[in-house]
């Protein structure tokens, strides 16, 4: 996971983050994301600000939902 973080744009590093979470619990459903923007920022080596800029993309791509706040994959 590492060498993809480091070298791609913001939305691929959240994604390859979002999608390395949901397969480790090994679920099909809409899965929640527990972690806060600044732990998103801290794993991906990204600034807060464009974590809440790209989440806001993905949303719109339809990557990923937001409900009451909480990020669902």
């Amino acid at each position: 996971m590492a060498p993809v973080i480091s070298c791609n744009d913001s939305q691929r590093r959240i994604m390859t983050l979002l999608e390395f979470i949901k397969e480790n619990e090994m679920t099909n459903d809409k899965f929640p994301i527990d972690l806060t923007r600044q732990q998103v920022a801290d794993l991906t080596g990204l600034r807060v600000e464009t974590v809440i800029r790209t989440i806001k993309d993905l949303e719109s791509q339809k990557q990923v939902q937001i409900k009451k706040g909480k990020v669902f994959l």
